[in-house]
């Protein structure tokens, strides 16, 4: 994202890239099963216990805020980027905290190698409509 004349496409590209990564850190064997709940807990709970979870959520968020002032010209710590950076990493966590929900919504039995290749195609997709010109 650094190089200065990247174009529009490839920006696109580089995000569609660096959240289906994320998708597949969240959704594969890495975490074990109890990191959900261990992360929705943090989140709400007090501010110290935030910090823990925002420390390894802020490099992704900041680099979405960049990536999307990019392609918007907008400011990449303006309220309207940083609710899209937000909703986007949101879209793709629902995954993995509502598992049960995604399971039974999609009749699956589990997210393994066939299934999350549909959920990167749906991320894919969404972030290249998101940003089409």
């Amino acid at each position: 994202m650094a190089r200065p004349g990247i174009t529009h496409r490839e920006l696109v590209e580089i995000l569609c890239t660096l959240l289906c990564e994320f998708v597949r850190l969240i959704l594969g064997n890495l975490l074990p099963d109890c990191y959900g709940k261990f992360v929705g807990q943090a989140a709400s709970g007090p501010a110290r216990e935030f910090s823990v979870i925002d420390r390894g959520l802020a490099p992704l968020r900041d680099t979405l805020a960049e990536a999307i002032a990019r392609l918007t010209g907008e400011s990449a710590v303006s309220s309207a980027t940083q609710v899209r950076a937000l909703s986007i990493i949101g879209s793709c966590v629902c995954f993995r905290r509502d598992r049960r929900a995604v399971l039974h919504a999609l009749k699956w039995k589990q997210i393994g190698a066939k299934e999350l290749k549909v959920v990167e195609a749906g991320v894919r997709a969404n972030i290249q409509a998101m940003f089409s010109r």
